[in-house]
């Protein structure tokens, strides 16, 4: 598919569940960052503030927020969100309680429009990665990528992640990303530009700061991470190492065509293209400026996956989940 179509033939499609018939997935554009401390009233307050930055993105569809998966969601009052969910963490025990907020488009199904922080509780140590996810319709970011872009610099800013990426992602009501493989998995396997999580904080506990989860079409280093690369200028230079690789062919510029750079305070944003591409391996693409970024970052990224259910995906029957699941993850790797 080009580019364009891929918005249209996106934007509304539904996937029903195979045995019920019901809507369980749709599609957007989705950015996922990864925190450290999440039990830190900082950290906390700082994922309040970026799901209300998020919001003003859209406060007309973006109606409801659910405090914490205990709760049902409930439609989201007139006064000053970053305030009421400071004051919803601040009821918390950051010790014992994980803290989780969630804003949606509800009662949509699935919701285009959702954001959640997941920021473990204390006890789950300190080496436990946190995570904060922000989706949006296909259709507001081909209106205005630029925009887009943005936005997710502002959550960068303002979230300070160790690392992160954002593309176009199938999306789920929360929490239910892991139970509707069967309807996920054909896409998978066709489409290697979505972005898809693998089950990264559970595998990668303890190697966050130094381990990427993967690539897509906007790639977030954090300064730890890319201070780990060798810098600004080190990344350059693999990213135009890489293009030679991927084109075989060197190259006549600084960085590669359709590659740029975004500075925020506490990092860099590498951003592979205009528009996020979907790719199709049944037509023998896969875009190659995510080849080009893949490679380039291929030396940071976490790779330790074991053979435990909890640190894999979850295929249908009878794929393997350990091949399948590194299967996703080098589908972007120059073949040798």
């Amino acid at each position: 598919m080009e580019t364009l179509t891929e918005y249209d033939k996106l934007d509304g499609k539904v996937i029903a569940d195979r045995r019920t018939g019901r809507p369980v997935m749709g599609f957007a554009i989705q950015t996922r960052l990864f925190l450290a401390d999440g039990a830190q009233t900082r950290t906390r307050h700082a994922a309040c503030d970026a799901l209300a930055l998020f919001r003003q993105l859209a406060p007309t569809q973006v109606t409801h927020v659910q405090p914490d998966p205990d709760s049902g969601p409930r439609p989201i009052g007139a006064g000053d969100l970053a305030t009421s969910l400071r004051d919803a963490a601040g009821r918390l025990d950051p010790g014992r309680d994980m803290h989780a907020p969630h804003l949606t488009s509800w009662p949509a199904a699935p919701p285009k429009w959702q954001a959640s922080a997941t920021l473990p509780a204390g006890s789950e140590g300190d080496d436990a990665i946190s995570v904060f996810d922000a989706a949006v319709p296909p259709a507001f970011v081909r209106g205005n990528p630029n925009l887009y872009l943005g936005a997710v610099l502002d959550w960068c800013e303002t979230l300070r992640p160790l690392h992160g990426l954002a593309g176009f992602a199938p999306i789920y009501e929360f929490g239910m990303s892991r139970s509707h493989m069967c309807e996920t998995w054909p896409f998978l396997a066709r489409f290697p530009g979505l972005h898809y999580p693998l089950p990264y904080t559970n595998a990668a506990k303890g190697q966050a700061a130094r381990r990427i989860s993967g690539t897509n079409w906007l790639t977030i280093l954090g300064d730890e991470v890319l201070a780990a690369l060798g810098g600004q200028a080190e990344l350059i230079a693999r990213l135009a190492a890489a293009w030679a690789a991927v084109m075989d062919e060197p190259l006549r510029q600084q960085l590669p065509p359709g590659i740029t750079l975004h500075d925020y305070d506490g990092g860099l944003l590498i951003r592979a293209g205009m528009h996020p591409q979907l790719g199709d391996v049944n037509m023998g693409n896969i875009p190659e400026t995510y080849r080009v970024v893949n490679d380039a970052l291929r030396p940071l990224r976490f790779e330790d996956y074991q053979q435990n259910p909890k640190d894999l995906i979850e295929v249908p029957r009878p794929l393997d989940a350990y091949e399948e699941t590194l299967n996703w993850l080098n589908r972007f790797d120059i073949e040798p």
